[in-house]
């Protein structure tokens, strides 16, 4: 396992010289392969337009700082006030292009929530809880202007996907975005089986390209010359679909 070496900020984000990231104090969990960043290699040619990026659970902006250098501008939500710390702090000092950060939650209404973690020692592990709290939770809708040209959509928001999907539906219907969506058992949460952003997405006219790992990339079928195949394998590795 590799060292975990960190300059240390009293009561704020910490550097992990490992990562080239700022980074939660009490975070154990992260190392460069548990960003996934390789996964863009296969995920970036599928998009049609490098204009806006949207990267909701952003956590410390791994991938958002990364699709800087892309698109034209990148739109990062992370609803953790010290991830979003970090994710802030992250793309003053490495983004290579616009964006812009909003700490909320995403889903299907607007509210107050909080925030729970539900593995000890990893900053990506945390959940909302539809409990009043300091969160402010928004729509995507309400928050992208009308025609903005959106191209990629990433939602890794630990079983809440699908009701940020419910609350983006006139975002995708209208820019007609790759969709980088995360697909676990923590569903469950929302009374949803882990499919149903899936589905959903088929049912706007979506199918699956390619599955990496929990991360199902769903591109519209008007931009998809190659075919699909329904169903992705579980577990780690990656399934083409043709």
């Amino acid at each position: 396992m590799t060292a975990l070496t960190s300059i240390d900020l009293p009561g704020g984000p910490v550097f992990r010289e490992d990562l080239g990231l700022w980074m939660p104090p009490y975070d154990l969990h992260f190392t460069k392969e548990t960003f996934e960043l390789g996964q863009l290699g296969v995920i970036l040619p599928l998009v049609n337009r490098y204009t806006v990026a949207v990267d909701i659970g952003a956590h410390v902006g791994s991938w958002s700082v990364a699709l800087t250098g892309v698109f034209d501008e990148v739109l990062s939500f992370e609803p953790d006030r010290e991830n979003f710390a970090c994710l802030t702090r992250n793309l003053e000092t490495r983004a290579r292009g616009s964006w812009s950060a909003r700490r909320c939650a995403l889903a299907d209404a607007r509210g107050m929530v909080s925030m729970r973690c539900n593995s000890h020692g990893n900053s990506g592990a945390l959940q909302v809880c539809e409990d009043e709290g300091d969160v402010p939770m928004l729509r995507l809708d309400d928050l992208i202007e009308p025609n903005t040209d959106v191209g990629l959509i990433k939602i890794d928001t630990e079983g809440f996907e699908p009701l940020v999907l419910f609350g983006a539906e006139r975002v995708i219907r209208e820019s007609r975005p790759v969709v980088v969506l995360e697909q676990t058992p923590g569903c469950a949460v929302t009374g949803l089986r882990p499919t149903a952003g899936q589905r959903m997405l088929e049912w706007w006219g979506y199918r699956l390209r390619v599955a990496l790992g929990k991360n199902f990339v769903m591109v519209p079928m008007e931009d998809d010359n190659d075919g699909v195949q329904e169903e992705a394998q579980e577990g780690p590795g990656i399934l083409i679909c043709r």
